[in-house]
């Protein structure tokens, strides 16, 4: 039609007596989404400060990556707690199934296993007694298995922590917070953390040599995300390299104001 597509990019639409050409957009074109901030993380992992449960398992999904039904399915046993009497042990792997029966490890540091010590002993200790005092000894039974207990002291369900999530960020004055918003500051911060080392050894990189270079770091983070397809972490990359760009969108737009003014 203009000599730059073909004409069967575009499909005529009839609006009454007017119609136009609209371009056909591809149907396997992937989402796009904002990268979380760092300062959103925080805030937001201080909003769920007040209760220890939901602050353990935001801290746990923003630093290994967890998805929300793989943090409520953890069970106490598999944390190695009896490893902490040696000084010098600096944590270890969690064997984690994710979709589709799918096995995967994510590290998780001795500070994290301290503080789920101290969680175990204290806050879960009590949650339990609650779960104990009913009938259901099943639901009890399964509790007593898991890793982090809610306030009826029951095993904590995704939906609750998805709802439980937005109460605290609407609660902190913060915009819409969901427990996978956590699995996307973890990737953020793993491809923030390989730029800051590229650019101390390249200060002068150009965007398409640094995004050569980040590609090495997704291969890493496909593995630690449990994703069957690179083309899904690639969602992250697209996302990083977008924000990293928006200051020089912006510049772009004020030097060329200031030239006509």
């Amino acid at each position: 039609m203009n000599g730059l597509r073909w004409a069967t990019d575009f499909q005529k639409v009839v609006h009454g007596t007017s119609w136009r050409f609209r371009l056909l957009t591809s149907t396997t074109k992937q989402p796009k989404f904002p990268m979380p901030s760092s300062t959103l993380a925080a805030d937001f992992l201080r909003s769920t400060s007040s209760n220890r449960t939901y602050f353990l398992a935001a801290f746990t999904m923003a630093s290994t990556g967890l998805r929300n039904s793989e943090m409520c399915a953890v069970n106490i046993d598999a944390i190695p707690f009896h490893f902490l009497r040696d000084p010098d042990w600096e944590g270890f792997t969690l064997d984690v199934v994710g979709k589709g029966g799918h096995h995967r490890t994510v590290s998780v540091g001795r500070d994290l296993v301290e503080a789920f010590q101290i969680y175990a002993e204290n806050e879960r200790k009590e949650l339990l007694k609650i779960c104990a005092q009913r009938e259901t000894s099943e639901v009890y039974q399964d509790a007593a298995k898991a890793l982090l207990v809610n306030s009826h002291g029951r095993r904590i369900a995704p939906r609750s922590m998805w709802a439980a999530f937005k109460r605290f960020a609407r609660l902190a004055g913060l915009p819409h917070v969901h427990p996978h918003l956590l699995r996307h500051w973890y990737a953020a911060n793993r491809l923030r953390a390989h730029h800051e080392e590229i650019k101390k050894q390249r200060p002068g990189i150009t965007t398409a040599e640094l995004r050569s270079e980040l590609l090495t770091t997704i291969a890493s983070i496909k593995k630690e995300l449990g994703h069957r397809m690179v083309a899904t972490t690639l969602i992250y990359l697209d996302a990083y390299l977008e924000e990293l760009a928006q200051p020089q969108r912006l510049a772009l737009q004020t030097n060329l104001w200031n030239s006509m003014s």
